[in-house]
């Protein structure tokens, strides 16, 4: 009852299903794109293109918790679970229906995919702290981590499309705009929550 009456207070249990429907649909929807992208070029960087295979690999459940996590900041562990489970059940959909290929959608479909989801929540979570310091912690230390991994997972795609330079300057700042704000905002969230 407590728990439910939160969620409508702060956002709805509306907000929550959009999230979930969101945060689902990203993972793949961006393995849709990032993938075929980073096959372009897979031929020209031989095994330098390793580090961004192996990033997409993990990357549906990632960003099927960041972004369910930053669109449901009252519930941002239960929005990224279920926006996981959400993606797996798309990538096999799209995989046992041929609509493409997914390469990632046994990786959000096994037990990987809940902890994956579970720490991208983390790094968009604004209560982090307040719910355990040692979560605070563990947020600091995640955001470069997060986003060296977005950078990797998906950088092919502006390569493979914008012109030089310029798709190289979007794939790594755009990424890194993102996760400013959201230290920005966690930080903000941190503060008054120290002062209440």
């Amino acid at each position: 009852m407590v728990a439910g009456a939160q969620i409508r207070s702060e956002g709805g249990w509306g907000r929550l299903l959009a999230a979930v429907i969101v945060g689902g649909a990203a993972g793949p929807a961006m393995d849709l794109v990032a993938h075929p992208a980073l096959l372009h070029f897979s031929r020209e960087w031989e095994m330098g293109g390793i580090p961004f295979m192996i990033a997409q690999f993990f990357y549906t459940p990632v960003l099927a918790g960041l972004t369910a996590g930053f669109l449901a900041p009252h519930r941002p562990y239960v929005a990224a679970v279920l926006a996981q489970a959400v993606a797996a059940a798309w990538a096999a959909a799209a995989s046992a229906l041929d609509w493409w290929r997914p390469q990632l959608w046994g990786v959000a479909g096994m037990p990987l995919g809940i902890p994956l989801a579970l720490w991208a929540a983390l790094v968009v979570d604004p209560r982090a702290a307040a719910r355990r310091p040692a979560l605070g912690w563990m947020q600091d230390l995640s955001y470069v981590l997060a986003y060296l991994h977005t950078v990797f997972a998906t950088l092919p795609v502006p390569l493979r499309w914008l012109p030089s330079p310029f798709g190289s300057l979007i794939g790594w700042a755009a990424p890194a705009v993102f996760f400013l704000h959201v230290a920005r905002r966690n930080r903000r969230a941190r503060g008054l929550a120290a002062h209440t």
